[in-house]
């Protein structure tokens, strides 16, 4: 989903039923042997390769046939194929327990996310109103200046020699933005119970939305230092808001007021909702849509932000990190209600990211820096930091190494076009792909897709954007396995 900020849980069944790694544990890992170390690790892959096996899309090398399959519980019948058990990754009794062990060693930050809550609902109420009574004038006064910005913007196309044929596929976009504004507009005039519906299972679900996002990071340094740079976001809708012609559903950041010897009198996070995210690829109005918007920038708003000049490989990851926890959010209040399923296939380099992420993450977690890619994520170690920590992570792990791979893909994520992104983002998922595997998993589109929807509720046209990309997945996967195998 086009949203942009400024600038899950399946594992495999094992003979002790034990949990996910990091389910409740608040502490770091204690020093675990190799094989426990890597068992946690391919637990913590959850839904996103613990399906892989399924259907034979799960390739195996020698090494899976006894040790390591010990190591990771694998069951295989009769000698034929290997199946796994899977569940969830956030899950009502973790989440319920996680929540319990934080009030009691942790009050003091448990009364700082009281009243984050608090404001939080404060301004979902405030939206509601946005949205059911829309100040006319205002509107009036943004379509203005999204038609300036439309024309500038036309005008910047033709100086810069694009062709007719461009600038006419430019023109026809911004008539969609118009065009999806005013049918947002008149379909909140129409149905405004839908409207407070939508906000009323925000505001129901607060409270799991953001512990959920805290539960994942499980990092105490972070919520230490939420509780001196966050507070709750200023929330707005932005009709005919000029982010739109941008690609931009939904944005979020802080906003400051400079006194004038350049001192910070004042700062403010806000969050802004525009029409966009209420609109899926089939140009209707669809309130999950706008529900994952929400979601998703939202988990911006509740993590601390590094305080230096963001680098390329925080802006190249800061994304899918964030998509990853906000579809495993979504997948845990999907399990209870309809319409609040992840929408994945919206915004395809995201989804490529997500399986990026959740590599990354699977990785950390499963050594002894458990909150490294939250730590990472809110600026309190820096990149040379977290790329040393995540080869000895591993290391620990036993798996390839992945730095190589984001860094490369980070040097020039900035300097890309949207299709190049989309590309860039592809092979680096089937990179990390192949080098967790050490040889035994074979990246494939089979297992891109297992990854992004298993255990899941999508819709069929969900399913049929992601289908459309198989063959995308299909060609770097390929292309990961022909460069890998000429290089050793």
């Amino acid at each position: 989903m086009p949203i942009e900020n400024w600038d899950d849980k399946e594992i495999i069944d094992t003979d002790n039923g034990s949990e996910p790694a990091g389910d409740l544990d608040l502490k770091k890992n204690e020093e675990l042997p190799i094989q426990e170390k890597r068992k946690r690790f391919f637990q913590s892959l959850n839904n996103k390769f613990m399906a892989m096996a399924m259907a034979g899309f799960l390739t195996l090398g020698s090494g899976w046939q006894e040790s390591f399959a010990d190591q990771i519980k694998l069951t295989r019948k009769d000698r034929g194929t290997i199946t796994f058990s899977m569940e969830e990754g956030i899950k009502e009794n973790s989440l319920k327990d996680f929540e319990k062990k934080l009030e009691e060693d942790e009050p003091k930050f448990m009364k700082w996310l009281e009243q984050y809550l608090k404001g939080v609902v404060v301004g979902i109420d405030g939206l509601t109103e946005q949205m059911l009574e829309p100040n006319e004038k205002e509107i009036q006064k943004a379509e203005k200046r999204l038609e300036k910005s439309i024309n500038y913007s036309l005008r910047m196309d033709s100086a810069a020699g694009q062709s007719p044929e461009q600038v006419l596929e430019t023109m026809t976009k911004f008539s969609k933005i118009r065009q999806d504004n005013k049918k947002v507009l008149d379909y909140a005039k129409k149905n405004p119970e839908s409207i407070r519906n939508a906000n009323r299972f925000l505001k129901e679900h607060i409270k799991d939305i953001i512990l959920g996002n805290i539960f994942i990071d499980n990092s105490k340094a972070v919520r230490d230092q939420m509780m001196t740079s966050i507070q709750s976001p200023d929330i707005s809708f932005g009709a005919y808001d000029v982010n739109q012609i941008y690609g931009i559903a939904a944005y979020s950041g802080i906003s400051e007021q400079v006194g004038n010897n350049g001192e910070i009198k004042d700062s403010r996070n806000y969050l802004v909702i525009t029409p966009s995210s209420f609109i899926f690829t089939s140009g209707e109005v669809d309130l999950t849509a706008y529900k994952n918007a929400f979601v998703h920038e939202l988990g911006h708003t509740i993590r601390p932000r590094p305080h230096n000049e963001l680098t390329p490989l925080w802006r190249a990851l800061n994304e899918g990190r964030v998509q990853n926890i906000a579809f495993e959010i979504l997948q845990y209040l999907s399990k209870n209600n309809s319409g609040a399923e992840p929408f994945i296939g919206f915004q395809i380099y995201y989804d490529n990211l997500v399986i990026t992420a959740s590599i990354l993450e699977s990785v950390a977690k499963s050594s002894s820096y458990e909150d490294l890619m939250a730590n990472w994520h809110a600026g309190l170690i820096d990149d040379q930091e977290l790329l040393v920590k995540l080869e000895i992570a591993s290391k620990e792990v036993g798996v390839g190494s992945t730095t190589k791979y984001i860094k490369n893909f980070a040097t020039s994520f900035e300097e890309k076009e949207y299709t190049e992104i989309v590309e860039a983002s592809a092979l680096l998922a089937s990179q990390l792909l192949y080098s967790i595997g050490a040889g035994n998993i074979k990246p494939s589109a089979e297992i891109m897709k297992k990854i992004l929807i298993s255990g899941r509720k999508i819709g069929d046209q969900q399913k049929e954007i992601i289908e459309k990309q198989e063959g995308n997945w299909r060609r770097h996967t390929l292309s990961v396995l022909k460069n890998e195998s000429e290089e050793n």
